[in-house]
């Protein structure tokens, strides 16, 4: 998907992010996304199935819990998301 905004030309990933990677939702649906300012479509962007939410569950946790993420304190982690 790419959006011309603020004098640049920006490139996004219509995809799911699990494990590190962008993929496609199981049965590949889309569902818009709505600029909530003027109701224009920004983009189409994957509609999360059931399947796919029990894939990025069990790769956020395997991630916790065997890599760098579960290490760093939670103090630290905080100051990362924020």
């Amino acid at each position: 998907v790419e959006k011309a905004m603020n004098k640049l030309n920006l490139r996004m990933p219509h995809q799911l992010f699990i494990g590190g990677m962008f993929v496609d939702a199981e049965g590949a649906k889309t569902y818009e996304t709505i600029n909530p300012t003027d109701g224009s479509v920004i983009c189409q962007v994957s509609l999360a199935q059931v399947s796919d939410v029990d894939k990025a569950v069990a790769a956020a946790k395997d991630a916790f819990e065997n890599g760098l993420w579960g290490r760093i304190s939670a103090r630290d982690r905080g100051r990362l998301l924020y």
